[in-house]
């Protein structure tokens, strides 16, 4: 809720604009409104609380919304990574508030009251009075649910290899590291190779490498092994996110390429 602040609902991005990860969340989203749908008709109100429950602790807690407070902090709203992630939890939130109506009636009140109650195409007297809307077809995509499903079960994976280093008291937190993967078969390199560039934030590091082989892994299972070390270069003094790139910018020594362009597109302040 209060990343939707700024967000224009009305103007949400269409889903082929938006970003695989936020599709991913839909695909989750979806799976969980159908699920849910179906317990709710046979009145197993016990069953699509666990089904809710473990898609809020589990699938958002824990992955997806883990990853995205990077990009929701570091872009600008009106930025497509801003709005297709913020487009991702409007959806979220208005399905997560019916869902739950029946469970939280009080909370999801003030939900809808303080976010839809004054919109014209939803103006009603209260959130019991909305319809159950199933979600798009298009948000249930098998093949970007399977793509982030193995990337999900590679990320528990490095997040073990990093205990190692934390135990040693190496890092402090996983943006303090940077990881080499080792596929574990053609398929998983070629999915890795399709998001190199997002890996180190689906994973939560500075840097990600990937190698045909790793002699001493931190952490392997199933053939995926990975190796976790300090990273390179120098901490962000916005992201935290450590970069061989800090310094470059002259105007703003302190911050990585990323950071920099960003800070420079930002009005001055009055």
């Amino acid at each position: 809720m209060g990343n939707l602040k700024k967000f224009d609902r009305a103007n949400p991005m269409p889903y082929k604009d938006m970003m695989d990860i936020d599709k991913y969340a839909l695909a989750l989203l979806s799976g969980l409104t159908k699920r849910v749908g179906e317990y709710y008709d046979g009145y197993e109100f016990f069953r699509g609380f666990r089904e809710i429950y473990n898609f809020c602790a589990i699938d958002m807690s824990n992955r997806y919304l883990d990853i995205l407070k990077d990009r929701l902090y570091i872009y600008p709203v009106d930025s497509r990574e801003g709005r297709s992630g913020r487009t991702a939890l409007s959806h979220i939130l208005r399905s997560l508030m019916t869902m739950l109506a029946p469970i939280l009636p009080f909370t999801m009140e003030e939900v809808f009251q303080k976010h839809y109650a004054a919109e014209p195409e939803t103006m009603k007297e209260s959130v019991h009075l909305q319809k159950w809307s199933d979600t798009p077809a298009e948000w249930d995509n098998p093949e970007i649910f399977k793509k982030f499903d193995d990337i999900m079960n590679m990320r528990d994976t490095v997040l073990k290899g990093l205990e190692v280093l934390r135990f040693a008291g190496t890092i402090g937190n996983p943006m303090d590291a940077k990881v080499t993967v080792k596929p574990a078969n053609v398929e998983q390199k070629k999915l890795l190779e399709e998001y190199k560039d997002q890996l180190r934030y689906f994973f939560i590091v500075s840097q990600v490498f990937i190698a045909d082989e790793i002699k001493q892994p931190t952490a392997e299972e199933n053939g995926f092994a990975v190796l976790a070390e300090p990273a390179d270069g120098a901490k962000c003094g916005r992201c935290w996110n450590f970069s061989t790139h800090v310094g470059e910018d002259a105007d703003h020594p302190a911050l990585c390429e990323r950071c920099a362009p960003v800070v420079k597109s930002m009005p001055a302040a009055e």
